[in-house]
């Protein structure tokens, strides 16, 4: 199952493998199709994956402008280092990015 093979992005995100042992659980109990593990696997992990790979292009695409943002604005670093440590999302960073910069604008 995929929760072996990601074992540390699974218990930092899901506390452990919540989402395999449940199917499996299920499956056992009543034969629910294991098909609505990879449901929830899509549900779960794929907005993550989607917002990962978003900001991945954003950056490797423009490396001065990330370089000179993250320069003259530490805290988006400081945000970045918030998924790392799975206290934010990476679907929520570019909104949360966008946000802070407009507040700092229009906002005394």
């Amino acid at each position: 199952m995929l929760e072996h093979d990601i074992h540390p992005i699974v218990v930092s995100i899901t506390g452990g493998g919540e989402l395999a042992a449940g199917a499996v659980n299920r499956f056992i109990r009543n034969q629910t199709p294991l098909s609505a593990y990879e449901e929830a696997i899509r549900r779960e992990f794929y907005p993550e994956f989607r917002g990962a790979r978003r900001l991945a292009r954003i950056v490797f695409s423009n490396p001065g402008l990330f370089y000179r943002l993250a320069s003259k604005h530490p805290g988006v670093l400081d945000l970045y280092a918030d998924i790392l440590r799975g206290k934010r999302f990476y679907r929520n960073f570019l909104s949360t990015v966008f946000q802070t910069a407009l507040r700092k604008l229009f906002l005394p």
